[in-house]
């Protein structure tokens, strides 16, 4: 699968209620960039790699942030990746979520997911 775009997101399921996305995130840092890649970009923009970083860091800090102290949400930051030309909303992300949880396979796919 060749992989374009990468998401984290975090799962809550208020008392008595079907599960959803709480937090949504479209991951900056590149993946699989090559070396040459990476030193054509430092040159053209220095520092992105920093920048880009940091905002994937404190995206993932905020969601540890809110999954440890809301007690109805899943304990884990998930990823998913994508190979389709279009991004993932987090409307979509909650389709498959409401989807998984109905054919009872939702845990499964969240720790399969878990970062």
């Amino acid at each position: 699968m060749k992989e374009l775009n990468r998401y984290l997101f975090t799962v809550r399921q208020p008392f008595n209620e079907s599960p959803h996305v709480d937090c949504f995130y479209k991951v900056a840092s590149p993946s699989g960039m090559t070396s040459e890649q990476f030193k054509v970009m430092s040159t053209l923009k220095p520092g992105w790699e920093s920048e880009s970083l940091k905002a994937d860091t404190n995206a993932m800090h905020g969601m540890e942030m809110r999954s440890r102290f809301n007690s109805d949400m899943y304990s884990k930051i998930c990823l998913v990746r994508t190979d389709i030309g279009i991004d993932l909303t987090a409307e979509m992300l909650d389709d498959i979520i409401e989807s998984k949880f109905k054919q009872n396979i939702l845990g499964k796919f969240l720790d399969e997911s878990a970062v």
